[in-house]
This record gives structure tokens, sequence and C-alpha cells, in this order.
């Protein structure tokens, strides 16, 4: 990474973005968290990732108090998504690519993620 080896600002993201109550986390068309560092599995969703707070007085008392599932999308709606596994698999590869351009994912981690996608089931 660039901001480690030669001092270079690292890369800034968004805040995860909340509702006007401050506690609320606003939500995408799929279900999941909008803002924060993004990840593959975020943007190109197979599922909806969920965080349940074990803090009994909510969210931000505890923030690091979490346990987290995810919601995996039915197959209608992942080839309404993406139509194909190839299909599947670009935009894998298109959200990897700009990632890593924005450093925000190491070269080998892409090409990584890039494989568990064309090795994954989804719509096959």
């Amino acid at each position: 990474m660039k901001w480690i080896s030669k001092g270079t600002p690292p890369p800034r993201a968004p805040r995860i973005k909340l509702e006007a109550d401050g506690k609320t986390v606003v939500r995408d068309a799929n279900g999941n968290a909008v803002g924060g560092v993004r990840s593959v599995y975020v943007d190109v969703p197979a599922a909806t990732v969920m965080a349940t707070s074990l803090a009994p007085s909510g969210v931000l008392s505890n923030p690091c108090a979490y346990l987290g599932h995810q919601l995996d999308f039915a197959p209608d709606n992942l080839e309404q998504l993406y139509g194909s596994h190839n299909g599947y698999v670009q935009r894998v590869t298109k959200e990897v690519k700009r990632l890593a351009k924005e450093g925000l994912l190491l070269p080998e981690a892409a090409r990584e993620q890039i494989a568990a996608a064309r090795a994954s089931n989804i719509l096959t």
C-alpha cells in the first residue's frame, strides 16, 4: 500500500450513513448499509449483510458488540441483478478493479476475489 510504503495519505470513505435518529443505519436497495469502506460483497451482493447489536441499550452504546449474519438472495433476485453466472463474475471483476485502483484492496486480494466469484455457485 502506497500510504504505508511512500507516505501517501490513505484512502478515505464516507462514514456509514445513519437516519435522522442517529441510530438507524440507512440501507441501499439490497438491504446493505450505505457508506463506509465498501467491499465487493456489499456492492455486488448475493445476500443482505446484517449486524445485530448485543448492547441492550442500543447500537451506539457499545459499537463493538455485534453479531453478523447474511440473508441470501433468492435465485430469481440474483438472475434479475446479474443475468447469469458470467454476468456476476463480470460485475465482481469490475468492482474489485475499482477498489484496487482506489487503494482499498490489495492486488493479490483482488485476484483472489475474482477467482472466488468464478468458482462460486451463484447462478450456476
